[in-house]
């Protein structure tokens, strides 16, 4: 007997308001920690990716910065390769371009056999020259890799022979002249190019990583890490993300975490577990109060129900009596209905509610209106104040709420009646959703239009027809000095001399006769702070829905730095230009799929007589070379530039007065996302060259007859 009772206990707990709270708790505890967890490790995923990303973009900028200072010695390398020298002057004119394009580059300096002749800047660098490289074997490390390589050699940091440290790049240079007897290019010299490394480390962006701590070592040729750059070597231990830096003649490894390390991966790290703890505690509490409620609501719906059902009785009763009422009650399209006043119960609602709320009239009948939440208490509070205040309520803004719980916008008619003795309420409400959402749309779009007019750093206004100011920006009442309300109502010639504001006013007459918008450019004086603006205006004509000019738009921005910089711009072309055609040999820029020419500098025309724009049609250079060389040598440029390989090589061309000239040709090979995208190079004649080979040759021929003649004479 004792055990029954033990049984009944037990499966009446399993039935009670605790034990459903308790295990809507448990599980809601379990859902929140493992959801936590998913969370945090997230965020660890998110952050690294950040890291990730953030670092890309040093490595990016570093790799950059470090190979534009290779790109820095290409001018020196091709014009000492084929002249097989360089003068002063032209190296400091090469060297101070360089320099000026890099300002990351602190010094450069040429030494032919390995002995430092020329510097530049000289000023604070006397010390190095006559200094041979072999005199200091931490130099001459890199130097001797770039001899056998061939190859530019990133060094350092290194102890400078000026004072500091600093990163040097070692460009081997090999000229043609005097050539081994192989043919190989003979090794001249190699150019060093000393780049601060603070200069680097900044232009790279590796210092101003504000939310990283970032390490830069390097290295070995076997991949082995040595001494690091920059940076704490710690950084390594902590699971950092890591980038490997490509650098002529090594590599870089570049690594980071984010300050303060890595987020930890617990439930107690994420905000979603005290959430979902604090649902749970809600959704149990919910669960127990529901439970608790269950016995008490069957009780009183056995009650509702012997209530509808004496409420129906009497119900038809009155629908016998006033059914040509009921006919229009239910026609109507707003939702109408009948409820009580002391406590909200629905008696009648027609089929306007019943399409308005999703509920059916069998489903809501009994049942209060704020059971179904069609609103909410102190709604319904103050409607009922009003009605005993005033008799009725008309006009009554509320929020309306549907089966779906969709919110919908409605205003609300209550009329106090009697039914069967008891005091009622006769509502009718109407539907202003899409009115009050076509009014916020309005409001919201004058707002946009408001703060883009007053954010965009154009001067924008409006004009009617007769130039009268209808508005403007915060930026033109800079121009005018005065405020958008001292504007509006008035005409330029309140604000400018008549000269300026006939000028303004031409414009707008020429926009409105043209029916389109013009464009026009002005130099304007600023009435806030007096300074001057060229600004690019345009002027457009504004006409209402039905086609009438109501005025013109002007909108007018600054151009002031665009105009001086495409000065700039000219005169730096022009200055190259000079520059290019001042070198002994023909400087050209070609298609690298087509050989059609974009650049030749002056010089082409004076060692082969064709003008520049002949050398830019199409298939020129293929037309004019030797028919002996016509196949091959397209051919041979064509596979080093598939293999983005710069190359050079010589053939023979047809000069325009039908001479044959002997070219030798170095062609860089530029690449654009892994293809060869154009064909930069010299020309140079070698005719003279080949002519004193053949004459060699000759003698040489000559020669060995004369000892074979005199040979069989003996």
């Amino acid at each position: 007997m004792k055990h029954m009772d033990t049984e009944r206990n037990i499966v009446h707990w399993w039935k009670s308001p605790w034990a459903i709270a308790s295990l809507t708790l448990l599980l809601g505890l379990l859902i929140s920690v493992k959801i936590a967890l998913i969370d945090c490790e997230n965020q660890l995923s998110a952050d690294r990716s950040r890291a990730t990303s953030e670092l890309a973009t040093v490595r990016a900028r570093l790799e950059a910065v470090v190979n534009s200072v290779f790109s820095a010695t290409s001018g020196l390398v091709n014009v000492i390769n084929h002249q097989g020298g360089i003068s002063p002057e032209l190296f400091n004119s090469l060297a101070a371009q360089a320099i000026k394009a890099h300002p990351h580059i602190s010094n450069i300096a040429l030494a032919p056999g390995n002995t430092i002749t020329m510097v530049y800047p000289l000023t604070g660098n006397e010390q190095t020259l006559g200094l041979r490289y072999e005199t200091l074997p931490e130099q001459y490390k890199s130097v001797k890799q770039a001899m056998e390589t061939g190859r530019p050699v990133l060094a350092g940091p290194l102890r400078l022979v000026q004072g500091g440290k600093g990163f040097i790049l070692r460009a081997p240079i090999h000229t043609q002249r005097e050539a081994a007897a192989n043919g190989a290019p003979r090794y001249w010299g190699v150019a060093s190019i000393v780049a601060s490394i603070d200069a680097i480390l900044d232009a790279g962006g590796v210092r101003s990583a504000s939310d990283l701590e970032i390490v830069l070592r390097r290295n070995d040729d076997s991949g082995q890490p040595e001494a690091v750059i920059w940076g704490s070597e710690a950084v390594f231990s902590r699971q950092p993300v890591s980038m490997q830096i490509t650098i002529p003649g090594g590599e870089w490894r570049l690594a980071a975490v984010r300050k303060g390390g890595w987020p930890p991966v617990t439930a107690c790290g994420s905000p979603i577990f005290y959430a979902g703890l604090f649902n749970s505690l809600l959704l149990a509490g919910l669960a127990w109060t529901l439970a608790s409620r269950h016995h008490r609501i069957r009780s009183e719906n056995r009650q509702l129900l012997l209530e509808i059902r004496e409420r129906v009785r009497a119900e038809e009763q009155l629908r016998l009596s006033q059914q040509k009422y009921l006919n229009i009650f239910h026609m109507v399209p707003d939702m109408i209905g009948i409820t009580r006043m002391s406590d909200g119960k629905l008696i009648e609602v027609n089929a306007g509610f019943e399409a308005w709320t999703g509920w059916k009239s069998a489903e809501v009948l009994g049942r209060s209106t704020l059971e179904l939440g069609l609103w909410d208490a102190e709604t319904r509070a103050r409607a009922i104040a009003i009605v005993k205040k005033n008799g009725r309520l008309e006009n009554f803004d509320f929020a309306l709420v549907t089966r779906s719980g969709e919110k919908r916008n409605a205003v609300m008619y209550l009329t106090p009646i009697e039914v069967d003795g008891e005091e009622c309420l006769y509502f009718m409400a109407h539907d202003i959703t899409e009115l009050k959402q076509a009014q916020l749309n309005i409001e919201n779009e004058r707002s946009r239009l408001r703060i883009l007019l007053q954010t965009i750093p154009a001067l924008v206004w409006m004009k009617d027809t007769a130039g009268i100011y209808q508005a403007c920006n915060s930026r033109f009442e800079r121009f005018f000095g005065a405020r958008e309300s001292e504007i509006i109502g008035k005409t330029d010639y309140d604000f400018v001399d008549s000269e300026l504001a006939d000028f303004f006013r031409k414009n707008d007459r020429k926009a409105i006769s043209a029916g389109q918008p013009t464009i026009n450019e002005e130099w304007v004086t600023y009435a806030d702070d007096g300074h001057r603006e060229l600004l690019e205006t345009i002027k457009t004509p504004v006409h209402d829905a039905e086609g009438r000019m109501i005025g013109v738009l002007g909108i007018a921005r600054d151009i002031t730095e665009q105009r001086q910089a495409e000065d700039e711009l000219k005169n730096e072309r022009l200055r190259f230009k000079n520059l290019v055609d001042s070198v002994d040999g023909i400087v050209w820029e070609a298609d690298a799929g087509t050989f059609t020419f974009t650049y030749v500098s002056r010089q082409a025309e004076r060692l082969l007589g064709y003008p520049a724009e002949e050398w830019c049609r199409p298939g020129f250079w293929k037309r004019h070379l030797h028919p002996d060389d016509g196949d091959w040598a397209p051919a041979y440029c064509a596979e080093r530039a598939a293999r983005l390989e710069d190359h050079t090589f010589e053939y023979r061309f047809i000069a325009q007065d039908g001479r044959t000239v002997w070219l030798q040709d170095i062609v860089t090979v530029v690449g654009e996302e892994g293809q060869p995208r154009w064909l930069r190079g010299i020309m140079v004649d070698t005719t003279g060259k080949k002519m004193e080979e053949a004459e060699k040759h000759k003698l040489e021929a000559q020669l060995r007859q004369a000892q074979k003649m005199e040979a069989i004479g003996r």
